[in-house]
C-alpha cells in the first residue's frame, strides 16, 4: 500500500479524513479521522477492503470524531 510506504519513509503516522462527499455544504456534515496503522492492524478482523469498489470498509467506532485526533497530535508534538 503506498500509504503505508510513505510512513516508513517520513518516519510519520498518517492520518486520514473520513466524510460523505455528498453531505460536504449541509448542517449534517461529520468528519471522522484515523490512524493508517490503526486500518492496517484491524485489517481482517472488523475492517474489510472491498475489492469491488476498491475501498476500505471502516466501522466508526475505530473514528475519532473531527479534529480531535490532530489536536492530540499537535498536544504531543507529533505533527511534524
Amino acid at each position: 500500500m503506498k500509504l503505508e510506504r510513505m510512513n516508513s519513509l517520513i518516519e510519520k503516522n498518517t492520518i486520514l479524513a473520513i466524510f460523505d462527499q455528498n453531505r460536504v455544504r449541509s448542517e449534517d456534515f461529520s468528519l471522522y479521522m484515523i490512524e493508517l496503522k490503526t486500518i492496517l492492524k484491524e485489517n481482517s478482523r472488523c475492517v474489510m477492503y472491498d475489492q469491488k469498489t476498491k475501498c476500505f470498509k471502516i466501522p466508526l467506532h475505530l473514528t475519532t470524531n473531527g479534529f480531535d485526533l490532530l489536536e492530540e497530535y499537535r498536544i504531543n508534538r507529533e505533527l511534524y
